[in-house]
Order: C-alpha cells, then structure tokens, then sequence
C-alpha cells in the first residue's frame, strides 16, 4: 500500500522504511517504509512512500485522505466519497460522502452510499443502499442480464429490457409505455410496437370489495371525472361533473340516467323532461331539429321524428327496404319509395309486393267473442276530430280493387259503405244520434267497359237488391233480383250441389227447431226428384221419370227418400193383434242398406216361396216388422200368436216378407218356449234383429248377415240356433253357451243403437251395435256385440237403483247423443226416469241412479208433500201427485228431446243437463196443454176449457204443485185466436173480477233466482195494469208484473220497505203489438240481476240488491192488485200464465217463445185428441221430429207443442214411425 500520507500521535521523518508491520500512536512521515515499522504511542511519522508486504494493524482510525487507488478486500468506509476515475471491484462499499465512478465499479457487496453517487457504470449483484443521490453518466445495467438497464439520456430516462427500450419519461413529464412517440399534451401513452398481433393492456387492481378509479379533473377539483369499477356488484360507472351518467352493470345492462338498468340499453330522464335518442349526420346536420329522433315525452307518449327536410323513414330487414314513411305521412309496406295514387285516391297505406307476398290480416286473440276490427268512418267536419254529420248518399268507407293495363291503373270492382238516408230529422242540426241508417254497395266493372257499375245492395232495412237499386213488392222485398246490365233479359238462381246432394230453398218462421223448415223446396240429386214440404212434412214428390207421388192422409202414411221406394203409396191394414212394432229403415244402417246387396249366399235368400216366406228374396229397404207375443195354444200357420212378422215396406201392398214361427219347448224352433215366454219388444240395426221375452228366455238376437242367431240369452247363459235363418221354424234346436248374459230373463223392453267408432262385427263387416235390455230387476247394456271369433256378448253392464224394492224398469231407449234412457216403478206407483252415460265394464255394475245419473224425474210430487225429492231435474206429470204414476212410454228425439207417457198425458222434456232442475217440461193431456215449464215449476195457469167461470168456481194450476184457484166475480174464458185450442182469462176491467190463490209455500223465493212467464194481449198497451200480484193486504214483501202506461213490462220486489223493479229501459211494449199477443219474460237473479223479455228478445237489465219476497200472509191474484184497487186491475187477456223458481237461459227464452206462438194462431191444435189422456202407444219419427201419440181416442201428431194432426181410430198396444211412414196397432 503506497501512502502519501501516514500521521500518528508522534511525528517521525523516515527516508526509506521497509516493513511487514507498522504500529504508530503518531505521526510517521517517510518517504519509503520496508520492513516492521513501530511506533510508540503519541509519536508520529511521515510516508513518502510506504510499502507493506505483510498485514497493516491498526487499533485506531486509519484515516486517509487523497487516496488515489485502494485495493480492498474488505470494508471499505469512505467519510466525504470515493473517486474512481479509471474503474475498480468492490465487495462492500459504505460511502458517506459524495463519490464519482469515472470507470466499471462491480460491488459484488453491494453499496451503502449515504451521500450522493456519480457513476459511469454500475455492475452490482449484492444490496445496494443510497442515502443520498446517485450520478452516473449513463447507464445502470444488471450484471447478469446486459439487455435489462436504466439509461439517462439528455432530459429523458429509459427503461430496457432485451435491449429494447420499453418505457420512457421525456422532459415534459411525457410516459410512454412500448412507444417514444407521444402526441402532443398525451402524458401517458401505451402502446405494442411489435410485429405480430398482440394485445394490449393497462389494468387498475383493487381489493375484492373495493373500486378501481380512473379519476380525471382539474387543479380545482381533481376528481370531476372519473371511470369506476366496483367489485361489490361489478358494475362499470361513467362520471361527468360529479354525477354518475352511464351505468353497465354486472348483466351487461347499460343504463344511462339511471342506476338500475332494466334493459340492454335504458334510457331515463330523472327530471321533468323529454327523454331524447337523437341521431345525426354530415348530410343532416348537427342541431337539434336535425336527423333522427326517439323520444319519451312529458305528456308520457313516444315519439318518433325524422327531423331533415325530407323527413322519411325506411325500416330495412337485412339489406332490403320492408316499410317506409313518406314526409306526406304515407306508409309504403314491401319496398316501394313512393305511393301510387290510382285515380288520385289519397292512399295513405300501401302494400307492395311480388309473388304472393302481398297482403294483409288482421288477426285476433282473445277469450271472449270478439273479433278483429277493420273500421271506417266519415264527418262532414273539415278538421281532424270534428263529429257533423254525414248527409244522405255520403260515402262512409270504399274498398276499391284495381288492376293494371298498358297505360295504367284501372277500377275493376268496389264495395261501398253509404248513408242511406238522411242522419238527421228537419233540418241539419237537428241530429238524432239513434237514427243512423246506411247501406252496402258491391260494384264491378264488365267486361269491354272501364267504368264501374252497381250490382248488389244491402239496405238500411236489411233488403238485398241485385242488379237494381229498387225494392220490389211490398209482401215481397227482402230479396229483389233485376236482369244485370247487358244481360239478354234472362233473370234467375242457380243452386248447385254434389252428385249425391240436396239444393234446399227453406221457408222458416224460426232461427231453430221446426220453424226453421217450415216450408222446404228440396232437389235430391242421389234421385234427380223434387220435393215439397209444408208444415215441416214432404206433401209432394216429382221423380225423375214425371212420375208425382202425394202424401196420403190415410192412418198409415209416408215418404220415402229412396229412389226405389215409395211409401206414400201404402195405404194398408193388416189383421192380427201385436205387442210391439218397429219399422226397420235400412237406409239408416252406417252402410245405408247395402249389405242387402251381399246376402245372396244365405240360407233366407235363397228360401223359396212359402206361407212363412215372401217371394222377395232381397231384404227390404223399408222392413215393418210386428211381434205377437201372446200364448201359444197350438202350432203353425196362424193359430198361434207368438211369431214375429216381416213385411215389405218398399211393396204398396205391404206383403209378408218373412216369418218366425212359435213353437213348444219341445219342438224348438227359433222362437221356443210357448205360452209362458210370450215377446215383450223388438229392435233392429245394421242387419241384427233383436227382441225382448217375458218369463225366463230374456232375449233373441238374429243377425242377417252371417245367419247367426241367439235363441235365448238370460243371466248366466245363452243358446246359440243350431239351424240356419231358412230353417228358423224347422225345430233344429239350441246350443247352450255359459258365460256373462243380461241381469234378467224377463225382458219388458229393448233398444238398440250403433255408437260412433263402434268395433267392427267379424261376421257382418258393420259396426257392432249396442243393446239396452230393460228387466223387471233393472236394466243391461250390451256394449257392441258381436267382437269374438263368435256373435257373442260383450261387456254386459247392470245399471239399476240401490232400492231393490223399485228396480223394475219398464222402458229403455237410447238419446241420439249416445245416452242410455230408462223408467223405473214399482208397480203401478212410483215412477222414476233415469239419464246415464252408457257404462262400460267387463262385469256387472251396480249404479246408484239418484247420484250417479246425468239427469233423473220423478212422477210424485215436489218433495213438499213428503214424497218426491228436491234434487231432481224436472217432474213427469201425475194426476197422483203424491204418489206417482208408472211411466207407460218412453222415446227420444234429437236436441235432447225425451217424451214420456203415463195414465195422465204425454210428458214432453228437453233437458239442460248442465245443471238441475234448469230444463224444459210440457205436460200435454185431452184438456190442456201446459207449454214449456222451466226446471222447478211452481205454477201454471192453462187450459182448453172456453166455458167462462164465476164466484167460488176452481181454475187449475197445472204445475207439479197443484195449488188451485179460487174465482172471484166472473172471469171470461176464450179461444186465444179462432179456432184455436188454448184459451185465455179476462176480467171485464173490473176490479172485481180476478182469480186468486191462497197462501202457497211453493212460491216463497226469499232473495233466491226465479222468473214469470206468460202471454198477455191488451187492445192498447198503454193501459197500466198488473198481469198478478202476490202480497198482503199491507205493505209486505211482494212480488208483481205490471204493465205500465208509459208501455214498459215491469216486475216488482218488495220487501216490506224498499222497492226493486226490474223494467223500464227498452222493454218497452210498442203501439204495434196492440191488439196482438205478446209474450213476456221477467226474471230474478240471486245476485241482484234482474231482465225483461218481449217476445223472446231481451229488452232490458238492471242489476241491484236482491229483496227478500217471502210472506208468509201473501195471496196471489192474477188480474189485478192485492188490495184490488180500482184502476189497477189488467185490461186484456192472459194465457200460460207461469212461474218457476229457476231462470230460464236467453235461448230458452227464444225457443219457448218460438215453439208456443203456433198455439196463438187460428186453428191450433195443442191436446191430445179425444177425451182420454192414457196413453196406449208412444213413437217418435226423427226424420220430420213428429211425436206420435196413441189413445182410445186416436192417434195424436205433435211437431213440438202444436198438434198437426190426428186420427180417430183407438190405438191399442204399439206405433212405430220412420220417414214419414206410421205403423200402428
């Protein structure tokens, strides 16, 4: 070590010293030291030069100064810096002072420099701590990796890695990350400078429930600005001036205005403003009245508004042009830029299209009944919104169809909506808002001309003209027809229908029922015939080869629809006593009779002509077939009467066709048994006979068709014929058969019916039918026969009530709506009628009818008396009412007609299955007719007995009920019209004359549902007066009709305080109707609803607090007031006079109505013919809905309520119609 210097507590001067070791406590100055050196304490000495070879020791301080080179393994401690001009190695330096590096410095060691660093170079691997500054010339690079350094350039720092500059900090504060080219006032810049594509980030993390902040302002307030992220709920914010205006949140739902987005873009407007989209461009300028504009109003409405000066706007799908709205506000559908105006027609809507894709619908989805709506409308009014009124001939919409030639658009057809008179009365001004008439127009143009011209016109009247625009005759303008324009002068309507078609003109008095085929001209194409009816009957029939048949008035008539029959022609009496007959019209087969055309492999066809056999080899179209169910006292030919007859029905002379023969146990024909299992019934259907036996052989089945036959069938059992249909009378005996049979072996009844998707028989290729056997212990169903390998039965089901005591069912029927039918009694007492489904089981079933049946009536009483039952649905009428009748007859029609008979009259029934007691029932005997009483009926005043009555003299009441009335003064009875049956009651216009009814529970409806009908004629119908009144002598509860004088139908509720009336409105009896019957219909809700009916129609309604008219001191008087105040008695005639505790349906209303104003015109018949009500015979003939009813008296025709015919000739056992033809016995 050289030194310059070297002092010491003693001074010594040395010229040369040589030492290994020195030790000094002073001052040594020598010029050269080699050797040890000592010094004593407190000397010094002075170095020129002092050289060590060996270990310098010094227990003080060495101090040195002007240190030029130091080579040190150690620490070095540097008190004022370290100079190093020409580089060196440190292991550890610790620097006090200022030290400058000219040179490479590695501190392997690291550096502790408290002071400040001037370096060149930097090479260092251990920690290196600076106190003060450090000053390098250039660089400070990583001795392990030369390609990563910090250089200080001229007022700019670079940071490199991989010898690459990666950020930069110039001398205006300027950052660049992966660039050196900031812009200008662009403090911070990042940026990927590098060849291949690679993405580039700056990322602000935060904690997980804290925010990220990118913060922008000014010196005044630093955080103006900002972009925040919160990690609570993710959501991303925008801020300008202090407020949050754009929100994102964690769904991607942007917000602007508002934090709580609910769509993908929610736009809102916190403050009483417009809320705006508004959209611009170069073309359209800038402003606010520029471009485009979506905006939510303050009045709450949207607006749309194209603000350039063309002010259209087009809506594209994909790259086409769908919709356009022009700035004159026409709307251009399918592509088109501008509107076509053919004729200069402002059309404001426009659809264009290729191909088929032009048009419009409208279209409607609602659960209730309306529809879509297409509207136009007409003022006179010039501006927008302004109601004057149109003038007559006014225009008030046009649908107008053109079409293209060469030059243009031309008019081709139009429909027109026109006033078709004026809308105001006097003068203009004078509007009446309910007089409003106008018409339709149809025009087109013909052919060779371009101008259009009218061709058909509905009237404001309803009237349709054709080819002219003037009504015709006064009796006949409904429909006027003129020869078209250009035409040779020829007029008239062509009907076409298909090859086996009907073309109908129909004359109608009616929307339903009979009166809508009143009148019929029918042209039957299957036939080429043409045919008229009247009164609902074919009276006439041309064929096709002239040939002109006319309905016979005879006992046995009718018309047949087969081109090949005529049972007009059968006028025939036939010797012999029946049970039971039953015309078999094979035109009503699911084939229509074709399988007659497929039997001539059978044993009958080919039968040869004998006394049990017809010549006919075919089966009839039209079969009559008689069973004589009597003894059997000896046998063949005629001597003994159990046989079953055939005869042909498609023969005017109606001969035997075929022949089933009784015979003895022994003998066993088809027909075994003798005296003791006489035939109770027969059917047939689809080829299959089937009848009903007393005594213990329950039922015979024949089927035509495969020749297989039952000759028996009870409850465990059946006997399969072991002969063919040819040998039916050859005594060839039974096969008896185990296996399910029918409940019974005493048979009073069957029926037969073909189901819909019935199976097919295997032997007989038809739909299986379905049997109803009725039995003296209840009823069977035999649910398509026929379905094995076998005529066999199948699914046999017992249907009965649970009281075994009145399980004897007597008849059994089936409705056209596929029900099962059947009355039960107990004797000669106690008549029940029962509506099931038809069950269907592998097994015998019991059913307990009250509970399980759809519907179910009773002949006793209503259940007051303590017989009936409060659950029915209506009651067949017994002159017994407590006990009850047996029910003779049972048949059924179609509309879910019933028709019953009893010792009493004939029962009428449509039912309303939806819920009880909420029907229609007619009771129809010798001396009255009751019309129809809705579900529970609890009175009825009707009769046919035009003998007048006087003081304490009875009036009926017809109902279930029976409470009857007393006269008071002298009541008239008359014919409702001349010749006519019904009859009326009027009271001289004296309050003196009236009938009354004591008390009647029956009529207490506290604040319950009921209703009153009747029919009343009155000479003016503005002459008040009460139709009934049923109340006290005081003020108490009440119930009353009353005709008003301002013309209104009024009914009155009372309950001792307050008044509810159900009238006024329109239920207004006009001056047309005086002098005329009028039917009314006043009606009761439970919650308060009240209605008026005239004629069918409802006129009127008001709801309001149902009043309790129970009083229990109440009378009723019909003709006047309670308290028979003068002036207040009724003025006119009233007939069918009824009330019900049910409330009939508007179409009920409408169909009684309908059916019961042919009982008010001249010459109507609505009795039982004759002077007896036990009904012998029952038959009702769906092809022209005609109840047939048989009595000692004659034969009754109903078609509804009215009687259309009758004979005189008694009936004793049996009817049976079809198609017009009646069988009777």
């Amino acid at each position: 070590m050289a030194f310059t210097k070297v002092t010491g507590p003693g001074i010594h001067t040395l010229a040369n010293i040589t030492s290994h070791n020195i030790n000094s406590s002073g001052i040594i100055t020598a010029t050269k030291f080699v050797g040890p050196l000592e010094a004593s304490s407190g000397s010094t000495g002075t170095f020129d030069s002092l050289t060590v070879t060996g270990n310098v020791s010094v227990g003080g301080t060495l101090t040195y100064e002007d240190v030029t080179n130091i080579d040190s393994v150690g620490i070095i401690t540097a008190r004022k810096g370290i100079s190093v001009s020409g580089g060196g190695t440190l292991d550890q330096a610790n620097v006090t002072g200022v030290s400058t590096f000219t040179g490479t410095i590695d501190a392997n060691g690291g550096a502790n420099i408290v002071g400040g660093l001037t370096v060149d170079q930097v090479n260092a691997t251990g920690i290196s701590t600076f106190g003060g500054y450090i000053s390098l010339a250039q660089k400070i690079i990583h001795t392990g990796d030369p390609d990563t350094s910090i250089e200080f350039d001229t007022n700019t720092i670079k940071f490199e890695t991989q010898g690459a500059e990666a950020i930069r900090i110039q001398s205006d504060s300027d950052v660049g990350i992966g660039t050196i080219n900031n812009s200008n006032n662009e403090r911070l810049r990042v940026q990927d400078d590098a060849t291949t594509s690679t993405s580039c980030q700056l990322s602000i993390i935060s904690g997980n429930a804290e925010r990220s902040i990118l913060n922008f302002g000014d010196k005044e307030d630093a955080n103006i600005g900002r972009v925040t992220y919160d990690n609570n709920d993710n959501h991303l914010s925008l801020w300008t001036d202090n407020t949050e205006r754009v929100h994102i949140d964690s769904d991607g739902l942007v917000g602007i205005g508002t934090v709580d987005p609910q769509r993908n873009l929610h736009i809102h407007q916190p403050t009483a403003t417009n809320s705006y989209l508004h959209m611009t461009n170069a073309t359209t300028g800038a402003t606010t009245t520029d471009g485009f504009s979506l905006y939510v109003a303050t009045d709450g409405q949207t607006y749309y508004r194209a603000r350039e000066s063309t002010g259209t706007h087009v809506f594209y799908t994909g790259t086409t042009e769908k919709l356009r709205i022009t700035n004159d506000g026409d709307v251009l559908i399918g592509g088109h830029s501008s509107a076509i105006q053919p004729d200069n027609y402002a059309s404001h809507l426009q659809v264009h299209g290729t191909a088929t894709d032009a048009g419009i619908s409208i279209l409607r989805y609602s659960n209730n009944s309306g529809g879509p709506t297409l509207l136009f409308g007409k003022s006179r009014g010039a501006t927008i919104g302004a109601a004057t009124t149109v003038h007559d001939g006014d225009d008030l919409g046009k649908i107008e169809f053109y079409g293209t030639d060469h030059t243009g658009w031309e008019s081709s057809a139009s429909v027109r909506a026109c006033a078709d008179g004026e809308w105001y009365s006097g003068s203009s001004g004078s509007e009446d808002n309910t007089d409003a008439p106008g018409r339709l127009e149809f025009h087109t143009t013909p052919n060779g001309a371009d101008n259009l011209q009218e061709r058909l016109r509905i009237t404001s009247g309803g009237r349709v003209l054709i080819a002219t625009t003037d009504e015709g005759h006064s009796n006949a303008d409904d429909l006027t027809i003129a020869t078209a324009a250009g035409s040779l002068g020829n007029t008239g309507i062509t009907i076409r229908s298909s090859t086996s078609g009907d073309g109908n003109i129909f004359f109608s008095d009616a929307t339903s029922g009979d009166g809508e085929t009143k009148g019929v001209v029918k042209y039957a194409h299957s036939d080429d015939s043409l045919r008229f009816n009247t009164a609902g009957s074919e009276r006439l029939r041309i064929r096709d080869n002239g040939n002109v048949s006319i309905a016979s008035s005879l006992a046995v008539t009718g018309i047949t629809t087969s081109s090949s029959y005529d049972l007009s022609a059968i006028s025939t009496t036939i010797s012999g006593t029946v049970v039971d007959l039953f015309v078999y019209d094979t035109r009503k087969d699911s084939d229509g009779g074709a399988w007659r055309k497929r039997t001539s492999h059978t044993s009958w066809y080919n039968e040869t002509f004998s006394a049990t056999r017809g010549s006919k080899k075919e089966f009839p179209a039209v079969a009559v077939i008689s069973v004589r169910g009597g003894t059997v006292s000896s046998y063949g030919a005629d001597n003994g009467n159990m046989k079953i007859k055939i005869y042909d029905g498609d023969d005017p002379e109606m001969p035997l066709w075929m022949e089933f023969e009784g015979h003895s146990n022994s003998g066993e024909n088809f027909l075994r048994g003798g005296a003791n299992y006489p035939i109770t019934s027969v059917s047939a259907a689809n080829g299959v006979l089937c009848i009903g036996r007393d005594g213990g052989y329950g039922g015979a089945l024949v089927s035509f068709i495969d020749e297989f036959m039952y000759t028996y069938w009870d409850a465990t059992s059946r006997s399969e014929y072991a002969g063919s249909i040819a040998e039916r009378n050859s005594g060839k005996g039974g096969k008896s058969q185990a296996g399910l049979g029918i409940i019974n072996a005493t048979v009073n009844d069957v029926a037969m019916t073909v189901l819909p998707n019935a199976k097919i028989m295997n032997g007989t290729g038809l739909p299986s039918p379905t049997i109803a056997f009725a039995t003296v212990v209840g009823a069977t169903v035999i649910k398509e026969v026929g379905i094995g390998n076998t005529f066999v039965a199948h699914q046999p089901v017992r249907v009965y009530d649970d009281n075994g005591t009145y399980d004897n069912v007597n008849n059994v029927q089936f409705t056209k709506d596929g029900k099962v039918v059947y009355t039960e009694s107990n004797g000669s007492q106690f008549g029940w009628m029962y509506v099931h489904d038809i069950p269907y089981k592998d097994t015998a079933v019991t059913v307990n009818n009250q509970d399980t049946a759809l519907s179910w009536y009773d002949t006793r009483d209503d259940g007051t008396n303590g017989h009936g039952f409060a659950d029915i649905d209506g009651h067949i009428y017994s002159s017994t009412a407590s006990y009850g009748v047996k029910i003779l007859h049972a048949v059924t029609g179609p509309d879910d007609m019933i028709y019953t008979s009893t010792t009493s009259g004939v029962t009428m029934i449509q039912e309303n299955r939806g819920a009880n007691r909420s029907g229609l029932v007619a009771h129809v005997t010798h001396s009255y007719n009751t019309g129809w009483l809705l579900g529970d009926q609890k009175f009825c005043l009707s009769d046919t007995d035009d003998t007048n009555k006087t003081n304490t003299q009875t009036e009926y009441d017809r109902s279930i009920a029976a409470k009857n009335l007393t006269v008071h003064g002298t009541v008239t009875k008359t014919a409702v019209a001349t010749g006519a049956e019904m009859v009326s009651w009027s009271f001289g216009d004296s309050n003196s004359n009236y009938l009354k009814q004591a008390y009647n529970a029956q009529l207490q409806f506290g604040t319950g549902d009921f209703s009153v009908m009747g029919w009343i004629k009155m000479a003016d119908y503005s002459n008040s007066g009460y139709v009934f009144d049923r109340a006290d002598s005081s003020t108490g509860n009440r119930i009353a009709v009353f005709v008003g004088g301002d013309r209104t139908m009024t009914l009155y509720t009372n309950d001792g305080a307050t008044t509810e009336v159900g009238s006024g409105g329109n239920a207004v009896i006009g001056s047309a109707h005086d002098g005329k019957w009028v039917f009314f219909t006043v009606t009761r809700h439970s919650g308060g609803t009240m209605e008026s009916y005239i004629n069918g129609e409802l006129r009127h309604s008001v709801h309001g607090t149902p009043r309790d008219v129970d009083n229990d001191d109440a009378f009723l008087i019909v003709g006047g007031r309670h308290n028979n105040a003068s002036g207040e008695q009724f003025d006119g005639e009233i007939a069918l006079l009824r009330i019900s505790k049910s409330v009939p349906s508007p179409e009920q209303v409408a169909k009684i109505y309908n059916d019961e104003k042919d009982l008010f015109v001249a010459n109507a018949k609505c009795s039982l013919y004759g002077s007896s009500s036990s009904i012998t015979a029952l038959a009702h003939d769906e092809d022209n809905d005609t109840l047939h009813v048989g009595t000692s008296g004659g034969r009754s025709d109903f078609i509804g309520l009215n009687r259309i015919n009758n004979t005189t000739t008694a009936v004793t056992t049996a009817i049976s119609a079809s198609n017009g033809l009646i069988i009777e016995q």
